[in-house]
């Protein structure tokens, strides 16, 4: 019989042995829950893998319609959504560098620059069989040792690696969160602007300035995370100054543009007994526009 009381995990998770920690990080979920829960989840500048077992995660897409997906990659060509899942949840949550992501996935410009995809349709039936593996694993250092294995031998396998300097422009400008003129790229790595925006498109899934764009966003939502409710609001203002933002009106629309709601928003809102923002969040947004 189902528990009736909501439960909700966040586990850490260890990084990729041979790679740095910022090109990799893993975290487990699991919930219990004796109801539907709604979720926005906003965008990032890394490539997400879910990698889930027992429920499937119900994603709704721009049309309106459910699509289920027992293990994704989430890429950088997507935005906001709204997820969904009724009752018992199981996940590992892997984000990759992109720079990581291209080796992994063999050099596929398609997956980095994709809003979503099922695992399956990339890994095929590797996708399936660590699915199963984390199902009937006892633990999560069990579980998260699986995925360590699974993704060092697709590495180890892989014939495809990032060029030196577009990894070096990603790791500049990932260490100032955005806020480095693409010209200081250019100078650092010896290439023309116009060469590195081509080749970080192929290798990255995104030119340098968009890249930039989330990494500032990434900042700002990181700084908003953990606020609900009016204990504690954070001054946006001076969040804007600090992530690089011209002032609290770009901080907005670019907040919208990833989150698809008003940071102001944001930080107001949460669940009263799980984590996460809730889905109404973007669906308000949605339904004032459609009015308009």
């Amino acid at each position: 019989m189902p528990s009736l009381t909501a439960s909700s995990r966040a586990i850490p998770g260890p990084g990729l042995p041979g790679q740095p920690a910022t090109a990799c990080a893993m975290w487990g979920f699991e919930e219990e829950l004796p109801y539907t829960v709604r979720r926005l989840e906003v965008a990032h500048a890394g490539i997400k893998l879910i990698i889930g077992w027992r429920a499937a995660y119900g994603v709704r897409l721009p049309a309106g319609t459910l699509q289920s997906y027992q293990s994704l990659v989430v890429g950088l060509g997507g935005g906001p959504v709204v997820t969904e899942h009724l009752g018992a949840q199981s996940c590992v949550e892997v984000t990759l560098a992109p720079w990581l992501g291209f080796q992994l996935f063999h050099g596929s410009p398609d997956v980095l620059s994709c809003s979503m995809v099922a695992l399956a349709d990339v890994w095929g039936n590797a996708a399936t069989r660590l699915s199963e593996q984390l199902h009937h694993a006892p633990d999560w250092p069990t579980r998260f040792a699986l995925v360590q294995q699974c993704l060092q031998g697709m590495l180890a396998r892989s014939r495809h690696t990032v060029q030196t300097p577009v990894r070096q422009a990603w790791e500049m400008l990932s260490a100032q969160r955005g806020n480095l003129p693409v010209s200081a790229l250019c100078r650092a790595v010896g290439w023309s602007e116009r060469h590195l925006a081509l080749q970080s498109c192929h290798q990255l899934g995104d030119t340098p300035k968009r890249l930039a764009r989330r990494l500032r966003f990434g900042a700002a939502h990181q700084a908003l995370e953990g606020v609900t409710g009016p204990a504690g609001q954070t001054d946006l203002a001076d969040l804007a100054a600090r992530c690089g933002f011209a002032d609290q009106s770009h901080l907005s629309r670019e907040f919208r543009h990833f989150a698809g709601c008003s940071p102001a928003a944001y930080q107001r809102a949460g669940f009263a007994d799980v984590p996460g923002k809730p889905a109404s969040l973007m669906e308000s947004v949605e339904t004032a526009e459609s009015r308009g």
